[in-house]
This record gives structure tokens, C-alpha cells and sequence, in this order.
């Protein structure tokens, strides 16, 4: 096991300045991972391509749902793991609750309703919004070349736009 002092100093000033919870992580992180942790992690993304909570393929992380420091057992058991990713910072915002110093026990559930959520989302589209205002909305004008006064044309021939208002 790596003594604190193979730790970097800015990290060690860090640490030793920070809760005595961290401590534990990073006393966790000093025993190494297991050798088998790459290749468990690439099998996991294989078969879960895609973040959990947004259903997003960019920045994928692999997230221990209970972490390693408080279950080193279940490092490697892919019952344990979610994808998540971190271009949409769900990796933090669901699975560390926005702080990395925490973690969330109800992250597979969270995630699963977060995705829920994104996929039967309401969709705005803007023909349809544009349909639903002209016919709830009174004109604000009128038509071009539309005038109550004989001979008053509102037209400017000529300009970009055949028939721009003035």
C-alpha cells in the first residue's frame, strides 16, 4: 500500500484540510483498484452505451452506485454499476447529488425517472405553436397591402422582400 507521501503535495494538503470522511476515500484509492476494474468497466460500457439519466453517448462514466470506499467488494459487480455521463453532468448531479463528496442511494431509480422524464417530454414544434397563435390571437395588423383607407397603400415595391411594410 502506497504511503501518504506518494500522494502529490497539492492533493495531500488538500486532504489533510478536508472532512475526515475523504480521508477514508482517498485511504481507499491508495490500496489501488483492482486489476480487473478496466476491463469489467469497458465489458459495462459495452453493454450500456448510453447514460442512464439523459440517455446521452458522449463523456460516459462508469458509477458505482454504492461506493468503493463504504463496499470494496462490490467493486467489480456490475449490480453495483450505472452509466452516467459527464457532458450533461449527470454523473454528478444524480449520482453524487452535486457534490463529489456524497453519493446517492436511490441513483437507479433517480436516473430511470430522470430518463423517463426526457424521452416523453413535451415538444414544442414551431409550426404548430405559430398554427395555435393565429388562430387564438386577433391580428395585430393588417395583411400587407391591407388598408381601411381607400387609395393607402402599405406596401414599399421595391425593397428586399417584395411588399415589406414600411
Amino acid at each position: 500500500m502506497p504511503k501518504l507521501s506518494a500522494i502529490p503535495d497539492h492533493l495531500t494538503a488538500w486532504v489533510l484540510g478536508s472532512p475526515a470522511s475523504l480521508l477514508g476515500q482517498v485511504a481507499a484509492w491508495c490500496q489501488g483498484r483492482s486489476s480487473q476494474w478496466p476491463c469489467v468497466r469497458a465489458l459495462f460500457l459495452q453493454f450500456n452505451p448510453t447514460c442512464a439519466a439523459c440517455g446521452g453517448k458522449k463523456g460516459l462514466q462508469v458509477h458505482h452506485m454504492v461506493p468503493v470506499h463504504l463496499s470494496p467488494s462490490r467493486e467489480l459487480d456490475t449490480k453495483n454499476l450505472i452509466v452516467l455521463c459527464e457532458d450533461n453532468c449527470c454523473h454528478l448531479m444524480v449520482g453524487h447529488l452535486g457534490s463529489f463528496l456524497s453519493f446517492n442511494p436511490d441513483v437507479e431509480q433517480d436516473a430511470g425517472r430522470q430518463l423517463t422524464k426526457i424521452k416523453n417530454r413535451p415538444r414544442i414544434h414551431a409550426t404548430a405553436a405559430a398554427d395555435t397563435l393565429r388562430l387564438n390571437l386577433p391580428p395585430l395588423l393588417p395583411p400587407i397591402g391591407a388598408s381601411d383607407e381607400p387609395g393607402v397603400d402599405l406596401t414599399r415595391p421595391g425593397c428586399p422582400g417584395e411588399g415589406a411594410l414600411w
